[in-house]
């Protein structure tokens, strides 16, 4: 069935849309409460849980996605039960069966062609996996780009802990000692979209998980790390609602899993009116080589160029982008097209290492030049610095520390911060941070940024050693004890022991529930309150229209939903006249324009100082005495600070 609804994203027309993302502000900032806060986004709401994870046992689901005329095969409904110990139990399960799972996955061989022929089977495949602990089974059932694309950086992440004695090897595809799933009373509701190829699984089922502390695969440097533990300690058995909504696309003639469908999904189910998914996406287009990769995407970038930039992405990571794409770009792109920003890459040098299919392209030069808001700066990334120039001033990442500075000086009262510091050059001192991560699909490069990420977290794994975690775990109880404010840490948060005599107690997951009645997969995961719910004020604040907030704002105060001292003071007495400058940003007005406007406004805010509607310490930053910006406007000039604290001086901060 079709939804007859069009995508449209937010515009700011006033209807619980969000304002366009304001340039960022400048790097100075005022002490707290000198300005007022600008107008927020509106807060999306979160799923309410993590989405599938391919190679993992069961999670718990996004939200459940309205069913539009579903076909069900139903076993019975759940019965709902309650336990304090499951969800920390399915947590621990679904880690190491993750971790089982990106060795089997590894082996998968020709001859199976994954998935299912129908979204039914798919369904009934993955209880059935599920239930064997058969993590070859699960991983079969994912989305093979998606596969790709997770199983051999996850692969080589694990090889590290092991080699680090975090986790000991794992067991194979036919599951991991010490955790066993049962999984009864099933039932599968599928729920058509406006497409064929994509549809939506709402899963229920009992879920039983038995783990063994014993058993577990804990590596020997947690195990010494950690003393005194009774492993036992660990076991749970406990039986609890499985019900999530997973996402299959069909894809050669086959049903799959997809975690990054599923996101697009729950994300899509929570907006009104429910969108179209588009019938055909964004082709990608990437380069003929690996730097031609980047190339693409820098040209996207350059040009602000939404589409173009989406199109240089590996389609393997960017499919849901690609194929949701043509339902927001074009109002995405008019919304960035209003920045006042306008560049182009002068210079670029970049290096292609590696070899086969994945490369990594080093950038050792690239210049740009551009002007944000008229004013025009210099960007430049040269042999891992960082220069910039703008409005005369010149900053450099890579010039000395002055003379004075020293480490030395710095931690005098805690020898054991100099060892950190020592312990963390040593380790890092040579630490260079990969470039960007490229891949070749039918015979086009695209960048990678899942790729570019698990590289970045490799390198850092690989420049450690076990002695390493252990000098550092040593280290930082000893340096908190000697820096650490009480206030904030406590006088001593590990005491002798870093873990504490016995992080577990009696009930390693406590006597009280943790995480509510609900438990790990029930009615509702975030307790009593629900998922997060924008309040009256968040919603005054995503408005675009001045007059339309401001009514917003008067409406909750009349009802009691807010207070008066709650409204930005500008909007709070419109009259004034500084109401639609500065909820549009102050930052857009041109140095006369906003000394103009302070001159004009500031002495109707003082009528009302005077009639005791408002003390003086309430007045904005922006309406300060017009002397003290000294002709220019302040919320426009970067990188400034003898300006910053002449401003503060005058004012009196």
């Amino acid at each position: 069935m079709s939804d007859d609804s069009t995508w449209r994203p937010p515009a700011p027309d006033g209807e619980g849309s969000s304002p366009p993302p304001p340039p960022p502000p400048p790097p100075h900032l005022p002490p707290a409460g000198a300005v007022p806060p600008p107008p927020a986004s509106e807060p999306s709401e979160p799923p309410t849980g993590p989405p599938f994870e391919p190679f993992a046992g069961p999670p718990i689901g996004p939200p459940t996605v309205p069913p539009d005329d579903p076909t069900t095969v139903d076993a019975g409904p759940p019965e709902r039960r309650r336990s304090p110990l499951a969800l920390t139990a399915a947590v621990v399960a679904v880690v190491l069966i993750g971790v089982a799972g990106v060795f089997a996955v590894t082996r998968i061989m020709g001859g199976d062609q994954g998935g299912a022929a129908s979204p039914e089977e798919l369904a009934d495949r993955l209880f059935t996996a599920i239930d064997e602990s058969d993590v070859l089974g699960l991983a079969d059932l994912v989305l093979p780009s998606e596969r790709d694309t997770f199983v051999d950086p996850l692969s080589e992440i694990v090889d590290e802990l092991r080699r680090l004695e975090i986790v000991s090897p794992p067991a194979g595809a036919d599951g991991i000692e010490g955790v066993t799933f049962e999984v009864t009373r099933t039932s599968v509701r599928v729920n058509p979209t406006n497409v064929d190829d994509i549809v939506n699984l709402d899963l229920n089922a009992d879920l039983t998980v038995t783990i063994d502390g014993e058993r577990l695969p804990i590596g020997d440097l947690l195990v010494d790390l950690i003393d005194d533990v009774d492993r036992s300690e660990l076991d749970v058995r406990e039986t609890e609602p499985l019900d999530l909504t997973l996402t299959a696309v069909e894809e050669g003639g086959r049903w799959y899993l997809s975690a990054l469908f599923t996101i697009a999904e729950a994300v899509r189910a929570d907006m009104s009116p429910r969108p179209d998914i588009p019938a055909t996406g964004i082709e990608p287009r990437g380069g003929d080589a690996p730097e031609g990769a980047v190339e693409a995407l820098l040209a996207g970038v350059e040009r602000l160029d939404l589409e173009q930039i989406v199109a240089a992405l590996n389609p393997g990571e960017a499919s849901v982008l690609h194929r949701y794409g043509p339902a927001f770009l074009a109002d995405a792109q008019a919304e960035l097209d209003l920045v006042p920003l306008r560049w182009e890459v002068t210079g670029t040098d970049l290096v292609a290492t590696g070899s086969g299919s994945t490369r990594t392209v080093g950038v050792e030069r690239l210049a740009i030049e551009g002007r944000f808001d008229g004013m025009p700066f210099e960007l430049e990334l040269v042999d891992g610095c960082v220069r910039a120039t703008a409005e005369g001033e010149r900053f450099d990442s890579c010039e000395e520390l002055p003379d004075e500075f020293s480490f030395d000086d710095m931690f005098e009262e805690s020898p054991a911060a100099r060892e950190l510091v020592s312990l963390l050059d040593d380790v890092f001192g040579d630490f260079e941070a990969g470039g960007v991560t490229v891949r070749q699909v039918g015979g086009q490069w695209y960048v990678s940024p899942v790729g570019t990420l698990f590289d970045q977290f490799l390198s850092v794994l690989r420049a450690l050693e076990r002695h390493d975690i252990e000098r550092f775990v040593e280290l930082v109880p000893r340096v908190i004890d000697d820096l650490g404010d009480p206030f904030v840490f406590g006088d001593d948060p590990f005491g002798d022991d870093p873990f504490g005599d016995d992080p577990f107690g009696d009930d390693p997951f406590g006597d009280d529930d943790p995480f509510g009645d609900d438990g790990p997969f029930g009615d509702d995961p975030f307790g009593d309150d629900g998922p997060f719910e924008p309040g009256p004020i968040d919603e005054c604040f995503a408005l675009a229209d001045v007059d339309e907030a401001i009514r917003c704002f008067r409406e909750a105060e009349a009802v009691g939903e807010i207070g008066a001292f709650e409204i930005p003071l500008e909007l709070r007495f419109p009259e004034c006249g500084a109401a639609e400058a500065s909820w549009e940003g102050y930052f857009q007005l041109s140095d006369e324009e906003f000394i103009g406007l302070v001159e004009r406004a500031r002495p109707c805010f003082l009528e009302f100082v005077e009639q005791g509607e408002i003390s003086e310490f309430e007045l904005p930053l922006a309406m300060s005495d017009p002397e003290c910006f000294e002709g220019r406007n302040w919320f426009s000039v970067f990188d400034d600070p003898e300006y910053d604290d002449r401003v503060f001086e005058c004012i009196g901060f």
